[in-house]
């Protein structure tokens, strides 16, 4: 069968008529509004992978409070057990203190050196007592000034007298010391 088309050709619309302006401007609208829901599609996507993720997080957080809350316990439980600790660490050492530092006097005393009183404060020692001569007092002070109680020691007064030692008159010195005891042992 044959076609034939009676219309003048220049009343004749053909394919080459279609603008192309026009159809360029529709082309390019479709184009992007479907790259706007590709990215609209690719953002719910997105999102619901971020709450499913958040969902996950979360129950793993309700998991971890209880774990949370045993630490905080068991943390305060140590904080009570530490300071008990401190407590009995003070008791123990003002109970061994006073015969530790007796016994440290002790040792320190020179030969014909004797003490007649000892008064111990919260910071302070007052030691008097008698020695042969001065040099004796002299040595007894350097000596407690080395001891790890002591931070100074200081010779008070120093009295010369005559004392009755069995049958004869000699002459000794009374003395008085002042001694600052450590922070560390207060």
């Amino acid at each position: 069968m044959l076609e034939i088309n009676l219309i003048p050709k220049e009343e004749r619309r053909g394919r080459r008529n279609i603008p192309i302006g026009a159809f360029s401007v529709i082309l390019a609208f479709a184009g992007v509004i479907i790259i706007l829901i590709l990215f609209y599609l690719n953002n719910l996507r997105v999102i619901s992978k971020l709450n499913k993720d958040f969902t996950e997080v979360s129950n793993e957080k309700k998991r971890y409070v209880k774990f949370d809350q045993e630490y905080k316990t068991l943390s305060n439980q140590l904080k009570d057990i530490d300071k008990k600790f401190q407590l009995l660490s003070k008791l123990d050492k003002g109970r061994t203190f006073a015969p530790k530092l007796l016994e440290d006097i002790l040792i320190r005393i020179p030969d014909s050196t004797w003490l007649t009183s000892l008064d111990l404060n919260r910071n302070n020692l007052k030691v008097n007592g008698v020695g042969m001569n001065n040099y004796l007092v002299s040595d007894f002070a350097e000596s407690l000034e080395r001891s790890e109680f002591f931070n100074t020691v200081e010779i008070g007064e120093v009295k010369e007298q005559n004392q009755k030692v069995g049958d004869q008159d000699v002459l000794t010195s009374a003395f008085d010391m002042s001694c600052v005891i450590k922070p560390d042992f207060r």
